[in-house]
């Protein structure tokens, strides 16, 4: 006859290892791509990296010599920061938050942007052109010639044309994103900074320090069809388009401020007051979030868009500069479930019911310890006489029934506690449970048979 402590002893592994099981399946099935933002500190040689949805910096993460532009692949997977100081990029694995590859680039690169043709542009202040780098094999396959001292790099949204504003002779490059030559030169007021081209591609605005101004380009004519002045000692360093592309959001180096400027009328409709010396300026891509980088205060200002207030101020590392597009995209909304795929919820909704059920009419009235197996009962319980129908029959009908509506009740418990914690439940919630529970269910099944 079978002891009853051997029976506690295999119930304890088997219920220890299926739980670790259930939970690293609950797990896995939420490992989604946290939204970041990458915040390159010039002087403190590393990348302070801001968890979105908290507003606080979740790593930090080494970098070369005076990190300083920033940009994220459009599928939020990679971002590549440019370090002035030691002439290239640093690659950092958005899954992991850590760099993979450092790509040598001109001299003291400064902005930086990626194309959707699989290709990185960097714009070299020291060298005087832009590398451009492949994204597949993380190497340098051109470079090209533009003006003096290029700070700024933007790419059209079909990646047909790549835009450089270069500080020191007042003019943006044109480059055929394509073939990667250079096509015009576009004069435009003094010490160009930030250079953004807005989200319908017709037009490209360019940040003047210099002249306290916004060049507005027609990217048809490749032609300056506006000026908007943006204030006295204003300073404008960098931009950012909201979504819809009618405001446009630039940072003021020398007035501790953000200015909001109507597309549709050229000027400043709103002054946002910021930290000291904002250079980066970076709104998600869900439109939700605006972050400047406080160069002079060592922070980071979250600005609500649809109230234009900051809302939290983020301690980073020193002097923040983030200049350029420092923020991944949010995770995709869960999709709807397809008619194939609410069968398969029915199901796993059937099986966990049925393992609930199964648990209760266990009532655990002993204690657990570690040790045994599942196929050793199995094989105990054929050696002691059990029919193939004893092995895999499931409990009578009038047990389930006592035991249904606590089961049903807990079954909704569980999804709730899973909403709770992750905020939304997907089919692989059911089926991964609904693989696990069955296993659980025969476990209790041989047990009871067991103590009979």
């Amino acid at each position: 006859m079978i002891s009853k402590n051997r029976c506690e002893k295999v119930v304890n592994q088997v219920f220890n290892l299926l739980g670790r099981v259930l939970f690293l399946l609950l797990l896995t099935c939420h490992l989604t791509a946290q939204p970041y933002a990458f915040i390159p500190n010039n002087l403190g040689n590393n990348i302070s990296v801001i968890d979105l949805p908290t507003n606080t910096v979740a790593t930090t993460i080494p970098a070369g010599l005076g990190p300083f532009g920033v940009a994220v692949s459009e599928d939020g997977t990679l971002a590549y920061v440019t370090n002035q100081f030691s002439s290239n990029v640093t690659v950092i694995d958005v899954s992991t938050l850590t760099a993979v590859a450092t790509v040598g680039v001109g001299s003291a690169p400064e902005g930086i942007a990626v194309s959707p043709l699989g290709k990185v542009y960097v714009a070299n202040a020291g060298s005087g052109n832009v590398s451009v780098i492949s994204t597949a094999t993380n190497m340098v396959i051109a470079t090209v010639p533009v003006g003096t001292a290029p700070h700024g790099v933007a790419v059209s949204p079909d990646g047909s044309r790549v835009y450089v504003s270069n500080f020191s002779s007042a003019n943006v490059t044109v480059i055929d994103g394509t073939t990667d030559v250079g096509v015009t030169n576009v004069s435009v007021g003094i010490g160009p900074q930030g250079i953004q081209v807005n989200p319908f591609g017709t037009a490209v605005y360019v940040a003047n320090q210099f002249s306290a101004n916004i060049s507005v380009i027609n990217t048809s004519t490749n032609m300056v069809t506006g000026t908007i002045s943006n204030g006295p000692g204003s300073v404008p360093y960098d931009l950012a388009f909201s979504n819809s592309g009618t405001s446009l959001f630039v940072s003021n180096l020398g007035a501790a401020s953000v200015s909001v400027i109507d597309v549709l009328t050229n000027t400043v409709s709103s002054t946002i007051p910021v930290g000291n010396g904002p250079r980066g300026i970076s709104v998600s891509s869900d439109g939700a979030d605006l972050l400047v980088a406080n160069g002079d205060d060592g922070t980071v200002s979250v600005i609500d868009p649809t109230i234009l207030s900051v809302v939290t101020t983020v301690p980073v590392g020193n002097t923040p500069i983030a200049f350029g597009t420092a923020m991944t995209p949010p995770p995709p909304p869960a999709p709807i479930p397809t008619i194939g795929e609410w069968g398969l919820i029915l199901l796993s909704l059937g099986i966990l019911l049925f393992g609930l059920v199964a648990l209760f009419n266990l009532h655990f009235q002993h204690s657990i310890e570690l040790a045994g197996g599942i196929g050793a009962v199995a094989r105990e319980g054929v050696a002691a006489g059990w029919s193939i129908g004893q092995l895999f029959f499931p409990f009578q009908i009038s047990e389930w029934k006592k035991s249904l509506p606590v089961a049903s009740w807990t079954l909704l418990a569980g999804f709730i506690f899973i909403l709770l914690i992750w905020g939304e439940i997907v089919i692989h919630d059911f089926i991964g449970m609904a693989l696990v529970l069955p296993l659980v269910m025969y476990m209790i099944y041989l047990i009871r048979l067991l103590k009979q």
